[in-house]
């Protein structure tokens, strides 16, 4: 996603914790959540960010295929 910055972008390698990882990320860097969003291929973590307000997005949004190939 070469449109965000790097100093925005977290790496959580568990899965189990991304959610609360990114829910501390924005208490502590008193960011307003409406302003985050998650980027993950697992449907499973997805879900868990959409039920926490969070915006979320699934890489495969960025895949551009060419139906006229």
């Amino acid at each position: 996603m070469p449109f965000i910055k790097d100093e925005n972008i977290y790496f959580v390698g568990n899965k189990r914790y991304k959610i609360v990882m990114i829910l501390d990320l924005i208490t502590k860097l008193k960011l307003d959540i409406k302003d985050c969003a998650l980027i993950d291929d697992w449907h499973e973590t997805i879900e868990k960010g959409i039920a926490a307000g969070l915006k979320t997005i699934h890489p495969s949004n960025y895949l551009a295929i060419d139906l006229n190939k």
